[in-house]
């Protein structure tokens, strides 16, 4: 941990956007199965009729919601993703900075 309490490492940072992007792969997976798994009206039968609306409008809004959270956890992702690659960009910049420092440095008489 540095002095400000804050440390980042650019390889987690990219492990937790590819663990969610996998998990974006798994909401897709199971949306597309609520669009299998609905039955058809038939099978609602007369009297299920009234229920079957309210069954396929929910299931619907579900699979809406579904897709929302998926598309926002792939814009999650890339955020932390690009974090990563920032982090990762900083640390070589600082670290040729300081080499160049210390190669000046070592020539000099103290």
């Amino acid at each position: 941990m540095t002095g400000t309490g804050f440390d980042a490492e650019p390889e987690e940072l990219r492990q937790a956007a590819s663990t969610l992007r996998q998990s974006c792969e798994e909401i897709q997976a199971l949306s597309d199965y609520t669009k299998e798994a609905d039955p058809d009206w038939e099978a609602w039968g007369l009297c299920g009729a009234p229920l079957g609306g309210i069954y396929f409008a929910l299931a619907s809004a579900y699979r809406f919601v579904l897709g929302e959270c998926s598309g926002a956890l792939e814009g999650v992702a890339g955020g932390i993703e690009s974090c990563g690659d920032s982090y990762a960009d900083n640390d070589d910049e600082l670290a040729s900075g300081l080499d160049q420092v210390c190669s000046q440095i070592e020539g000099v008489d103290a």
